[in-house]
């Protein structure tokens, strides 16, 4: 989907069905992808070791709380759009 369509913003729980840190995994898929959005990582577990694995995979956030991912998604999208 991400190839086919143009997204401003990815949202990723940390783990996914069948992968614990499936986060990573989505974004190592994701490195030969041309025009990448942003990838926002939404997790229930503040982890600064999580934090700092996906910021080192190419993560723009790593967010706990609801207000921390709707100022990570807002400052996402308004990157991705500015020319």
């Amino acid at each position: 989907m991400l190839t086919e369509n143009g997204f401003d913003v990815v949202i990723s729980n940390w783990t996914r069905p069948g992968e614990d840190g499936g986060a990573l995994a989505l974004l190592g898929r994701m490195e030969t992808l041309t025009h990448r959005p942003p990838v926002v990582i939404y997790t229930g577990r503040q982890d600064d070791a999580r934090a700092g694995d996906a910021m080192r995979k190419g993560a723009f956030g790593y967010a706990t709380r609801p207000r921390e991912l709707y100022e990570l998604v807002t400052r996402a999208v308004e990157t991705r759009r500015r020319p």
